[in-house]
């Protein structure tokens, strides 16, 4: 039936078609998910994103004011994933890590509930 190169590639396309309409291609952001970072002290603290495991350089930081909120995605396919928090004069106060194998929803999280940064 797909003998000939052209008909081989209009077979290939038809099912490649019928794939995609199937629904069978995942959504690479359904494995994300909210959280809310609560800034819970008296201070203006900076939340950074670690990109190395001992949190040395970071992919961008939120600037959370005192009683203020800031939401961050996250995966559910059990990535760790830390934050380092830092006051305005760069002291750093601690790091937050999380690993979720699911989607859990409302979870918030105080920036004081910081524990020592690994490395």
């Amino acid at each position: 039936m797909f003998g000939r190169p052209r008909n081989r590639l209009l077979g290939v396309l038809i099912v490649w078609i019928a794939f995609l309409l199937s629904g069978c291609i995942a959504d690479p952001e359904s494995q994300f998910f909210t959280i809310t970072f609560l800034n819970d002290s008296h201070q203006t603290l900076h939340l950074s994103l670690c990109t190395d495991t001992q949190c040395g350089t970071f992919n961008y930081t939120d600037t959370v004011k005192p009683g203020k909120e800031v939401q961050e995605d996250v995966s559910d396919l059990s990535l760790k994933t830390s934050w380092q928090i830092r006051d305005l004069s760069g002291h750093v106060a601690g790091c937050i890590t999380r690993t979720y194998s699911r989607k859990i929803r409302g979870v918030r999280i105080s920036l004081s509930r910081v524990s020592p940064c690994e490395g």
